[in-house]
């Protein structure tokens, strides 16, 4: 079959979550003997572990200030999917719902190929008030409009958090409900259980995009008062994002420099390495499709801090239940850091169990199959 995996975003180019899993995605559609082509906004044109990269803009995709997406690229990667569209005939498409506006192309690829069968996947379903938040009330309101249009489209919506499926489900037409399927997980198959011994687990570690709203900002606020009660180990912020330079700020601000560190653009192996240190992932994100970075500290025996805000979908990992914050209360997450520290052994215990379950039933290659399997029905 002829595949097209559209997203605007490539790893390792770009080290998200996201990109991560669209990677595997099209690397392992290329291994079951599909020609696969990754659409993308980031100028990647090469045939590369069997799968043919094509950018179908000239411009290489990228956040605003505050870690915003353009509407202005979003529109412009929709118009070019289209013109692809137009001119190619594929089987089957699996496409990202970012940004929203690109999943308007498939009414291109329908007209073009009736029987293409045209995957969405829905990471996330954003409410109207969170789109408000992020883009103002005008332009909040018409991109939930679009985003409710949008969702009636394609053969069928996947998603990895029954969060997100219960919202997709109910605002699907009545007739298209049943084609949104929960699918079996994310967790890399090639991921290996680490046991590193809790005496040298001292530090706190924050991993993911420096944007504002995984709340880089507030972790810096957090463990700073965390110092302040006495805790001498150091903070690792890791990751890439327009939040850097005001992270830097932050930390001077912080009067603790000696103790928060600031990663940019950190390797693997330097990441591996921290978690091994560390004896929590400090993870204040308001906002989360699946939670990859929670998956992989579960498997380096690392426990994850989470805030449960409506559209954090990695709080329905469940990994370590006693570690969800109810809401963003200063007191409150200072005193699951502090259980944390205390409960190193049973806390690590939980994660690992968890961990070693999920690489049985929620793997990457699960959901792999299972697409290849709907698309060749």
């Amino acid at each position: 079959m002829k595949i097209a995996i559209v997203l605007e975003a490539v790893f390792p180019a770009n080290k998200g979550g996201l990109e991560r899993w669209y990677f595997h995605l099209a690397s392992g559609l290329s291994d079951l003997g599909h020609e696969v082509d990754y659409l993308n906004s980031s100028k990647e044109r090469e045939l590369r572990n069997g799968v043919q990269y094509q950018s179908v803009t000239t411009y290489n995709w990228e956040y605003l200030e505050g870690g915003v997406r353009s509407i202005k690229q979003a529109l412009s990667f929709t118009a070019c999917l289209c013109r692809w569209f137009a001119q190619k005939k594929y089987d089957a498409v699996y496409m990202s719902s970012v940004p929203v506006l690109s999943i308007l192309s498939v009414i291109i690829i329908k007209i073009r190929n009736p029987k293409c069968k045209v995957f969405v996947e829905w990471l996330e379903y954003w409410p109207l008030s969170y789109w408000r938040s992020y883009k103002g009330n005008l332009i909040g309101l018409l991109s939930w409009v679009a985003q409710l249009l949008c969702l009636q489209l394609g053969d069928y919506r996947t998603t990895f958090i029954p969060r997100t499926k219960n919202r997709i489900q109910a605002r699907n037409l009545p007739f298209i409900r049943s084609r949104t399927m929960l699918m079996a997980g994310l967790v890399n198959d090639d991921l290996i259980i680490s046991r590193a011994s809790q005496n040298e687990r001292r530090d706190i570690v924050f991993i993911g995009r420096l944007v504002a709203e995984k709340q880089p900002r507030y972790a810096i606020k957090i463990v700073s008062h965390y110092i302040q009660r006495g805790w001498q180990g150091n903070f690792w912020i890791i990751g890439t994002g327009p939040e850097e330079m005001n992270l830097r700020a932050a930390i001077i601000e912080s009067d603790h420099s000696n103790q928060i560190h600031l990663l940019i653009d950190a390797t693997d192996e330097v990441v591996r390495e921290k978690l091994k240190s560390s004896f929590l992932l400090l993870h204040p994100s308001r906002r989360e499709g699946y939670g990859l970075v929670v998956v992989e500290a579960a498997c380096e025996g690392l426990p994850a801090l989470l805030i449960n805000y409506p559209e954090n979908g990695a709080v329905d990992l469940g990994v370590n239940p006693g570690l969800i914050a109810g809401d963003d209360d200063l007191r409150i997450i200072l005193d699951l850091i502090h259980y944390a520290e205390l409960n190193k052994e049973a806390l690590t215990r939980e994660a690992v169990n968890w961990a070693e379950q999920a690489l049985k039933q929620r793997t990457m290659s699960r959901t792999v199959a299972f697409i290849n399997e709907m698309a060749r029905r």
